[in-house]
């Protein structure tokens, strides 16, 4: 007689003892052979075994091209002419999309008397559950500096990549940012431009020729010579 065995269903794919059987007679595994019908219209042999314990186990695998339920049977045939038929329902579950990571880095506009600090990039990863421990990531500038990266994780789930830098001369700057996740499945990379201009900030109009107004203020204690405030000069 045979008796089904539980599926083991796992990504599409069918794989591991399918049924169970035993003999009144004294048969070896050659003495039978297996066909599965997998219920997609597709079958083919099972491997037949000694199960150690009086009987014999049928394996075999396959996979499924869709998500579905079906019906797979196993028929059993000995060379004596006997058969039976075991039969049990696979449920495929739909395949998992494959892992994707996206790494994109931006730009900023900024002059030499200040400190950048800021966002330089930020990526997606569409495996669930990461966290910021689960990658590493460096920067290396154009100019030779490395500075030190940090990485955080945003509300919508994406991830933000962090650092800071001061530069010394006005011209472009580009951060080389490489990515990789602890787990080594992804390497990737991505740049980040920052235009760095000679142009510090200056007083805003308006308080141009209040700034003026304050220092001859002062050349009236002291001789000349005083700076002169002129028209070109106020900006209202």
């Amino acid at each position: 007689m045979a008796s089904p065995a539980t599926l083991a269903v796992k990504a599409g794919v069918t794989t591991g003892t399918l049924a169970s059987f035993t003999s009144n007679l004294s048969h070896l595994p050659a003495d039978f052979i297996a066909v599965i019908d997998w219920g997609d219209g597709s079958d083919s042999p099972g491997v037949i075994a000694d199960n150690g314990a009086g009987g014999f186990v049928v394996t075999g695998t396959h996979t499924w091209s869709d998500a579905g339920t079906y019906q797979v049977a196993v028929i059993i045939e000995s060379n004596t002419g006997g058969s039976v038929v075991a039969a049990d329902t696979a449920v495929v579950p739909p395949l998992a999309p494959p892992r994707a990571i996206t790494l994109d880095g931006g730009n900023v506009t900024s002059d030499k008397c200040k400190t950048f600090s800021g966002v330089v990039a930020t990526f997606n990863d569409s495996k669930p559950g990461t966290a910021a421990a689960d990658y590493l990531v460096s920067i290396t500038w154009s100019d030779g500096i490395t500075s030190a990266a940090r990485i955080s994780k945003n509300p919508d789930g994406s991830f933000a990549i962090t650092t800071s830098r001061a530069f010394s001369k006005a011209g472009v700057f580009v951060a080389n940012i490489t990515l990789n996740t602890v787990d080594g499945f992804y390497s990737g990379t991505a740049a980040f431009n920052a235009t760095i201009t000679n142009v510090c900030d200056k007083l805003p109009p308006g308080r141009l020729c209040h700034f003026f107004q304050f220092i001859k203020l002062i050349c009236i204690k002291r001789p000349p010579p005083c700076p002169v405030l002129l028209p070109h000069q106020c900006r209202r």
